[in-house]
């Protein structure tokens, strides 16, 4: 989308459907976590690039969303959830 490509390395597989070039939507589970190649466990590398240069992902935001409502208690439990494995 707008001349950007991510790559998703060392899974173990993709979900079903999922294949390159496939368009996918936040959210969307794309794959499982793996340790493949040179890694030293389990996890996913996640890049971006434009025009073929990597990016950070995190300075590529065109804008910031405030959640609100039913949108930021999911947040809020979705954290929590996670918050359990840090």
């Amino acid at each position: 989308l707008n001349g950007y490509v991510t790559t998703y390395s060392h899974l173990s597989g993709f979900a079903r459907g999922i294949q390159e070039g496939t368009k996918v939507r936040q959210g969307q589970i794309i794959g499982y976590v793996g340790n493949t190649g040179l890694s030293t466990g389990p996890h996913l590398h996640y890049e971006v690039a434009m025009a073929g240069k990597p990016v950070d992902p995190a300075r590529q935001t065109a804008r910031s969303v405030q959640l609100a409502g039913r949108d930021l208690a999911g947040f809020h439990a979705a954290r929590r959830a996670l918050a359990q494995y840090a």
